[in-house]
């Protein structure tokens, strides 16, 4: 039975990922802890496959958007963040997968945590010849290279509001990083923690 009562909304995002998107999906409705909504944004222009999983995948947690037209990574993870009613998000692309314990993991954060607005968390790395493991990163120097910790971590959706949401021009692929530097540059208080809350799969021909 699943809880009216849920903390955290899962976004998933989609476009052309096929049976991966039916991966990232059981691995939400596979968690430990019941407490979750969920929200799922095709792109428009998806292939094929990737429509006909999207269209079979029901749940009474699950909300559903598809664009007719392409909107590109960034306004797609947007239109998720619009959609969702809970106070946290925590986005997953549709084809890396989440860790069974996630959701309790962060709702544990949150809830011993209350003034928070991010908890950041290990990643572990999947495909192409090899799996390992990221913890996360304490130097803020590293900030001038990369996130300090998987950019699809879960954050409060006022802090994403208050940000004014994810710097999109045209053909820019590291509006998730920029969005982190401000995180940073405002000082916006979160939790950093040492367990893998992420599978992200390394695979040719991603996006990103």
């Amino acid at each position: 039975m699943f809880s009216k009562k849920a903390l955290i909304t899962i976004g998933i995002t989609a476009f052309n990922e096929g049976d991966l998107l039916l991966d990232a999906w059981n691995s939400v409705i596979s968690q430990t802890d019941s407490q979750w909504f969920a929200v799922m944004i095709l792109d428009g222009d998806s292939n094929f496959k990737t429509k006909t999983i999207f269209n079979s995948i029901k749940h009474p947690n699950l909300i559903k958007f598809s664009y007719k037209e392409n909107q590109g990574v960034y306004n797609c993870r947007s239109k998720a963040i619009e959609l969702t009613e809970t106070d946290w998000y925590f986005h997953l692309d549709a084809d890396d997968t989440l860790p069974y314990n996630a959701i309790n993991l962060v709702d544990q954060v949150i809830q011993k945590n209350p003034k928070i607005e991010f908890v950041g968390g290990a990643c572990k790395h999947i495909g192409i010849g090899y799996d390992t493991s990221r913890e996360p990163i304490n130097n803020i120097n590293q900030l001038t290279k990369s996130p300090l910790f998987f950019a699809q971590a879960p954050i409060k959706k006022k802090m994403f509001q208050k940000l004014g949401g994810y710097f999109i021009p045209n053909h820019f692929f590291h509006s998730d990083w920029d969005f982190w530097l401000s995180v940073h540059e405002k000082n916006i208080k979160g939790i950093i923690i040492d367990q893998i809350l992420y599978n992200r799969r390394n695979r040719n021909n991603s996006i990103t």
